[in-house]
């Protein structure tokens, strides 16, 4: 594993083979992360919180126990995965696709829009928003997180 400058890492984590964490990512107390995983800059992962093999966290994501992640690519004209939290703080999706972020679903459709267009690449990135939006997990996520609420 290769751990960045800054970085701070919890009581009782384990870190498979092949993961690099980026400079100041900080991940909580019992955390797990599988083999071969990239953890950007900034990151910011909660106690207890598994991500499992082979999965990109881009810079400054924040993902927290109860948070819902998807993880999808490669994708686009440079391979790149995309991933998805819908946090219980934010109540919304933010979106990373490599080092780019875009924090709402909107603003990830508009980037689609200016970038790709009416391409394939552009098709490619709209089906796989709407099939983010409509994922059966994230509507479990959505009403576990309410129903804790009441």
């Amino acid at each position: 594993a290769s751990i960045g400058d800054g970085a701070s890492i919890g009581n009782g984590v384990s870190i498979g083979n092949g993961v690099s964490i980026g400079n100041r990512a900080s991940i909580g107390n019992r955390a797990s992360i599988g083999n071969g995983v990239s953890i950007g800059n900034g990151v910011s992962i909660g106690n207890g919180v598994s991500i499992g093999n082979g999965a990109s966290i881009g810079d400054g994501a924040k993902y927290n126990a109860g948070d819902w992640l998807f993880v999808f690519g490669p994708q686009g004209p440079n391979n790149m995965l995309a991933t998805v939290v819908w946090s219980v703080e934010n109540r919304e999706l933010q979106w990373w696709v490599g080092c780019r972020h875009a924090k709402t679903t909107e603003q990830m459709l508009e980037k689609i829009e200016r970038e790709h267009g009416a391409t394939a690449h552009g098709d490619d990135y709209r089906h796989a928003v709407q099939c983010v939006v409509n994922h059966p997990g994230l509507a479990r996520a959505i009403a576990c997180a309410t129903k804790k609420e009441a």
